[in-house]
């Protein structure tokens, strides 16, 4: 029986991606998400939802049975999974700016699959003039009449398609602005997250 707040479920080449409206009973594995460009290892440290970073390396054989969380309102939930680690991240604009998709700590683990869950899409994405200062690609920014939108997905698939050698990538095409299942910020304003979680 499915729950009630479960709003996606995808099988990936290794795992389940799922997305919740609410925290799921099951214990999860995360960490104060502060839109940084910082990542913590699994295996060297004692994750706690006290430590702040936007990013979780993983080995995978060392996490069955265990659900990892990454929680969003609009950010993009990032998975790269590699032939033995996994790494999940938080990425908003700010990450995305500071390159946490592109950590060599990512690098280390030869990923050969990523997938982008669902976040904000350009229609709904709106900015201002000076938020040119944080991208110089000015293919992603898209003008419609007197206003100006940036396409955060895409400039993230861009990115991870030329730093990662034959790497399958997948986005999930739902926007968080648009779809009432999943919390938006932007849309409402809200406290309440989508909790992103992996497990094998």
């Amino acid at each position: 029986m499915t729950p009630n707040n479960l709003k996606y479920h995808r099988i990936l080449p290794l795992g389940h991606y799922k997305v919740f409206s609410d925290e799921p009973s099951s214990e999860v594995i995360r960490v104060k998400q502060v839109h940084s460009a910082d990542l913590i290892n699994l295996n060297n440290s004692n994750v706690t939802s006290k430590i702040e970073c936007d990013g979780i390396i993983f080995d995978l054989d060392k996490v069955v049975g265990k659900s990892i969380a990454i929680t969003t309102a609009d950010c993009m939930p990032i998975l790269f999974l590699g032939p033995k680690k996994g790494v999940f991240l938080h990425a908003g604009w700010r990450g995305l700016a500071k390159g946490i998709h592109l950590h060599d700590e990512i690098k280390k683990i030869t990923p050969t699959y990523c997938l982008i869950g669902p976040s904000i899409k350009v229609q709904s994405f709106e900015v201002q003039e000076d938020f040119k200062t944080y991208f110089s690609d000015t293919e992603f920014f898209k003008e419609s009449g007197d206003k100006l939108f940036f396409d955060l997905a895409a400039k993230a698939k861009k990115d991870i398609i030329k730093a990662y050698d034959n790497i399958l990538l997948e986005v999930v095409d739902e926007c968080t602005f648009e779809h009432d299942k999943y919390h938006s910020y932007r849309r409402d304003k809200t406290k309440q997250r989508n909790w992103n979680i992996f497990h094998l």
